[in-house]
């Protein structure tokens, strides 16, 4: 069954995917900017756990003594981290981007190890596995050697899944129709 979305949810669906696409846009015209404010993002909210963590390490009389104490000592911790991620986020982003490089290295070199020695599986799904692999490895060798090739994949990934998303809700904004696989659920209008 399929029922009819209200007009005023069919609106934010229709502005926020054509906002999302717009965003895409964006991130595609400037990556550096877009992994910048991502990682801005990141800080403050690692700046506002950090204190709130501290905070209740410091008042939280509930806790023992170790946990506090732990509260306090992460919070801290957090808290430089978010300084160092405030005042140099390019050091940030390359590091991050070496270590998501070094997982995806290990990621590829398993994908590879599995299509090699997996004898239960079909030889074709074998052969997707060791290709698979090889791209993410040869993208991970890459993005060690080049990181600026890893911001520009990182950002056009994410402008990818942010376009996908937008056009989506804005196709659903104009459609107006969900499905309902809920039973004994009363639709508000149905189709």
């Amino acid at each position: 069954m399929e029922v009819r979305s209200p007009g005023w949810l069919r609106f934010v669906e229709i502005i926020s995917g054509l906002g999302m696409v717009f965003l895409a846009i964006i991130v595609l015209s400037d990556p550096n900017l877009a992994l910048l404010t991502f990682v801005y993002l990141i800080a403050f909210g690692l700046l506002l756990w950090a204190i709130a963590t501290i905070v209740v390490g410091i008042f939280g009389r509930l806790f023992s003594p170790v946990l506090r104490g732990l509260s306090v000592g992460s919070g801290l911790i957090a808290l430089v981290v978010a300084i160092v991620v405030l005042f140099v986020p390019e050091l940030v982003l390359d590091v991050l981007l070496v270590l998501l490089a070094l997982v995806l290295l290990v990621v590829g070199v398993a994908e590879i190890m599995i299509g090699a020695f997996a004898g239960h599986r079909p030889l074709w799904l074998r052969g997707v596995a060791i290709l698979v692999g090889l791209l993410t490895a040869s993208l991970a060798v890459l993005v060690i050697f080049d990181p600026s090739l890893g911001k520009l994949t990182l950002a056009f990934v994410l402008a990818t899944i942010i376009g996908i998303i937008g056009v989506r809700n804005f196709l659903h904004g104009i459609t107006g129709h969900r499905s309902v696989h809920m039973y004994g659920a009363l639709p508000a209008t149905e189709v």
